[in-house]
């Protein structure tokens, strides 16, 4: 009996599972691969079974520093790839990309897939030259193979990564961002908002250099002058990371009417259908901003910084704006443009779902994700059957 092609995803949590990577694992399914998903649990993982895929519990700390700790993560991909012999690995973040090459390169895995979604804080201009970033290059430096291909979202991590001798140009595939689900994050006319008051959303992790403050101080700016007329709402989660804010940091500026924290909500899209543009100025290190494609496709305009991934995911003046990094006054300008412009407003809005229809479909990402497991598949596991 011909053996079924083995295929092992590994990412840091299910929840990061369901909402970047589902859609791959059940085309790859479907079309005959076996597909196991690794990820840290964290009270999610009986919705990935539903989907009608195996999935296994990881030992992951994403803050985590000390090496001990670190060298678990290693330990148990090296376990599973010895004992299930995958025929591909894919790797989602910097972290897993470098445990997860070193325990496929010690175990012989004949293809290797890492994923580069953003590259986070470590690799900030600030911090390239931090020993704990110079060792992660080191340790991604061994962890090179060539029989790996690189997936990155933004040309600025494809040369960041070239330029320290990461990986190679003809290893390396540019996919925009993770994809959207544009029948779930279906667009909506302004005249089916019910509130009467221009709400602006900010969706994404409650980090510092997400630009939370910086929209929470840019609505603090406006609210003596439109309290009366729009409205912010805040969609996010806090997790263990070293520029989260805290609960009280957050609750302090909320009121329940003029600013509103909502927390995690896994149904984004029932939250952004209910807005008028979304405000996202991060200076995060980001691959391509899901929650900015999954606000467009939605139809609403966005106002995000000139930073990695951000400035590729909004045409400046087409479909929203793009300013500085850091800017309060830039951000504040912009959404007095979006009060005062209802007309503009609109016509961006129309302009955010056709960017992502044309652009960012999630059908389009997996199709290019599972070519390069046929064609991986092909050239390193079928040629040596031959």
């Amino acid at each position: 009996m011909k053996r079924q092609k083995k295929l092992i995803l590994v990412i840091t949590l299910d929840k990061a599972f369901l909402s970047h990577r589902k859609e791959i694992a059940i085309e790859a399914q479907k079309q005959g691969w076996d597909v196991t998903v690794v990820v840290h649990y964290t009270g999610n993982q009986n919705k990935i079974q539903e989907l009608g895929l195996k999935t296994i519990d990881m030992p992951l700390n994403r803050a985590g520093k000390n090496p001990f700790e670190e060298m678990q993560t290693y330990k148990f991909l090296k376990k599973l790839y010895k004992k299930e012999k995958p025929d591909v690995v894919h790797h989602v973040g910097v972290k897993l990309m470098l445990w997860g090459s070193l325990a496929a390169k010690r175990t012989n895995v004949p293809c290797i897939v890492n994923a580069i979604a953003g590259c986070g804080a470590m690799f900030t201009p600030d911090r390239l030259n931090s020993t704990v970033t110079k060792l992660i290059i080191l340790g991604l430096h061994k962890a090179r193979s060539n029989h790996s291909t690189y997936i990155v979202q933004n040309n600025d991590d494809k040369k960041l990564f070239i330029d320290k001798g990461i990986m190679n140009d003809n290893q390396t595939v540019l996919i925009k961002g993770s994809g959207v689900d544009t029948k779930r994050f279906a667009y909506r006319e302004e005249s089916e908002i019910a509130s009467k008051k221009i709400r602006f959303a900010y969706s994404g992790r409650m980090l510092e250099e997400k630009g939370v403050m910086v929209v929470i101080q840019a609505a603090e700016q406006l609210k003596a002058k439109y309290a009366d007329k729009i409205q912010f709402i805040f969609c996010g989660w806090i997790e263990d990371n070293p520029s989260a804010l805290t609960e009280d940091q957050i609750n302090a500026h909320m009121d329940g009417d003029y600013m509103t924290w909502l927390g995690f909500c896994p149904h984004v899209e029932n939250e952004l259908r209910t807005c008028h543009a979304l405000v996202y100025p991060s200076f995060y290190m980001e691959g391509l901003p899901k929650a900015v494609l999954d606000a467009e496709s939605c139809g609403l305009p966005v106002i995000t910084t000139d930073w990695v991934g951000c400035r590729d995911a909004v045409k400046d003046g087409y479909n929203g704006f793009i300013v500085p990094p850091h800017d309060v006054q830039a951000v504040v300008e912009k959404i007095e443009f979006f009060i005062n412009n209802p007309q503009k407003r609109q016509e961006m809005s129309k302009n955010s779902r056709e960017l992502v229809e044309k652009n960012f479909d999630v059908k389009l990402v997996v199709k290019q994700h599972l070519q390069i497991y046929d064609s991986m598949y092909t050239k390193f596991v079928q040629s040596k059957k031959l």
